[in-house]
């Protein structure tokens, strides 16, 4: 038990490339199982090495750098998500609008005919029907 514990001292471990890597391969892997190809399963395989070799790396500062990059271009879609998310549970009691001069989204509930919006960004004024 303490040879594992030495070998495993020291190494980088998980983050949130490593999740998306892991979880990457697993889902090309099962899609190679519908469609068998060598290709998608050396993709799979390939994604699946790439977790394990960051895993285990001795070299933290360069996976916390690959993991802030990743995450630089991984919170701005899980915003969006979250937002269509949002808007779908929402559709029935809201309507979304975006002001015509700073492009700011505005909710507001819906059947309640024409009226006047007035946006918390810049203050414009715009008249549109719930």
């Amino acid at each position: 038990m303490n040879r594992i514990l030495q070998f495993f001292q020291g190494r980088y471990g998980m983050d949130q490339l490593n999740l998306a890597l892991l979880l990457c391969g697993f889902v090309v892997q099962g899609l190679n199982r519908l469609f068998f190809s060598p290709w998608v399963e050396a993709l799979g395989l390939v994604f699946l090495l790439l977790a394990a070799l960051r895993f285990l790396s001795r070299k933290k500062e360069r996976r916390a750098t690959e993991n802030e990059l990743f995450l630089s271009v991984w919170r701005p879609f899980l915003s969006w998500l979250r937002e269509l998310r949002e808007r779908w549970r929402d559709r029935k009691l809201y309507r979304y609008f975006h002001c015509p001069e700073c492009s700011q989204t505005v909710r507001v509930p819906k059947r309640k005919g024409k009226i006047r919006i007035s946006c918390p960004r810049c203050g414009n004024a715009f008249v549109k029907k719930t």
